[in-house]
């Protein structure tokens, strides 16, 4: 499920790049999410991720050159898991 993220919700990817420095998000770890994708898969047990709009757009584009949804690859990912 894609939803809009809430006030307050910091992009999962710039925490994971930028971490804490002293126990404190550093300042660009404390980018607001647009956009938090919940996983409904029995696997992921509700997991959900959160992006800003930059992470948003480097997680939907390809070395290629093309681009692949958000909303497409949860589409693939509840197919491949019924299959």
């Amino acid at each position: 499920m894609i939803r809009r993220a809430y006030l307050g919700v910091w992009c999962d990817y710039c925490k994971g790049r930028w971490g804490k420095n002293k126990g404190q998000w550093h300042p660009n770890a404390m980018r607001q999410a647009i956009v938090t994708i919940e996983s409904r898969l029995a696997k992921s047990k509700g997991l959900e991720r959160s992006y800003c709009r930059e992470c948003m757009d480097e997680v939907q584009s390809w070395p290629d050159g093309s681009t692949w949804t958000l909303p497409e690859q949860v589409n693939y990912a509840k197919a491949v898991a019924n299959v």
